[in-house]
């Protein structure tokens, strides 16, 4: 699948390592699902999708299943040539990403998947204003102390936090995030990517 695609999601930044000690075998296994959708053609792509829609039929409450399912869906759009399934097909990962956050929406994990791919959706589509919200609650849940995250999580959340208050144009906030970022980042990738925002 082209990476030079005109929706790009990042994820796999996210889903390799830093969300590894998520309890639960069924969830490793979501986040195997979508690393192999992200790296692998339509082929893979339609797979996890059919995967992660098992999951909702046995558990229709998994909030984080049907997140990664909205996130696939975008994957799938990408893929796809210029058309009105291209958009139907954005719209409903969209659409599904926003019923996972308002079905669990203290769950960082769950708002941060949204966040990361609406913010790299074009604007045009209306979604950038909804990822800049979802950082800015994120930026602040995470200074809550019973938020169970891990310090890469934290360190995820402060570097598109950061990317979110640089779309913005505030550039102190941004940096600031980013140094916050650097503070507690143990991964060695997301630490990498934090100095390229901080020199």
């Amino acid at each position: 699948m082209a990476r030079a695609g005109l929706f790009i999601c990042t994820l796999t930044f996210l889903l390799t390592g830093f969300f590894s000690q998520l309890p639960g075998q069924s969830l490793a296994e979501m986040q195997k699902w979508h690393v192999a959708a992200e790296k692998g053609g339509l082929a893979e792509v339609d797979k996890a999708i059919r995967q992660y829609e098992d999951v909702l039929v046995s558990n229709p409450a998994n909030a984080l299943a049907r997140v990664y399912l909205g996130s696939s869906q975008t994957l799938r759009s990408r893929a796809l040539g210029y058309g009105p399934e291209k958009l139907r097909t954005l719209r409903l990962g969209g659409d599904l990403m926003d019923a996972a956050v308002v079905a669990a929406p203290k769950d960082p994990l769950v708002r941060l998947i949204r966040a990361v791919n609406f913010l790299q959706i074009p604007t045009v589509f209306g979604k950038r204003a909804v990822a800049h919200a979802d950082f800015d609650i994120l930026l602040v849940a995470i200074k809550e102390k019973d938020l169970t995250l891990t310090p890469d999580e934290r360190g995820a959340i402060y570097y598109f936090g950061g990317v979110s208050l640089q779309q913005r144009k505030r550039k102190s906030e941004a940096r600031a995030a980013w140094q916050e970022g650097l503070k507690i980042a143990e991964d060695k990738n997301l630490i990498s990517k934090l100095k390229k925002k901080v020199p």
